[in-house]
């Protein structure tokens, strides 16, 4: 669980563990004097996990989060990050403010820059069939269907912002966001 929101509380960088499927609670992480928050937290297995959020926060660790260390995914950029998500088995990718994502071929070891075609946030990216559904602020959608070398965007009915997916049983895509907003996606075709 990483911390999101306003208030004194969520103003620390603070990863909590769960061992017993969230009866009980323990604290794995907490620096009390950075008062940016983590905005998604991942592991790819039992001991290797990532940690994202506010101005490039990214922390990693290879002990199951006993120990986590902070380094930047790319130099020079401070960028919030939103969303990190495995792709396959090798490669990683997130989305972030300002139009800019991320992508990795190596787990995460080397990180690669890249502009998006909405200059604006994107809060979400999901792999849907083969492709990378990239969702966020104005309702904006983007796909891609190699690997974020190139994005399509999606006609979007909405100007709610987009937060959330999940996947039906009938293989459709759900994207929810503000105000209720909820848009399904069938198999899309760019």
């Amino acid at each position: 669980v990483a911390s999101r929101g306003l208030g004194d509380v969520y103003k620390r960088q603070t990863i909590v563990y769960s061992p017993d499927g969230g009866l009980t609670w323990q604290k794995q992480f907490e620096d009390q004097k950075r008062q940016m928050p983590l905005l998604d937290v991942m592991f790819i297995n039992e001991s290797e996990g990532f940690a994202i959020g506010a101005y490039g926060t990214y922390l990693t660790t290879f002990d199951g989060g006993k120990n986590w260390s902070d380094s930047l995914l790319y130099d020079d950029h401070d960028f919030h990050l939103n969303k990190i998500i495995k792709v396959d088995e090798f490669k990683l990718f997130v989305v972030a403010e300002a139009g800019n994502a991320y992508r990795s071929y190596d787990m995460g070891k080397n990180w690669e820059s890249l502009e998006m075609p909405y200059s604006g946030s994107m809060f979400g990216v999901v792999k849907y069939n083969d492709q990378l559904i990239t969702y966020g602020l104005r309702g904006n959608v983007l796909v891609s269907d190699d690997f974020g070398d190139s994005f399509v965007q999606l006609e979007s009915p909405i100007k709610d912002s987009l937060f959330g997916s999940a996947h039906t049983f009938s293989n459709k895509l759900l994207l929810t966001g503000a105000n209720g907003a909820v848009l399904h996606l069938s198999l899309i075709h760019i």
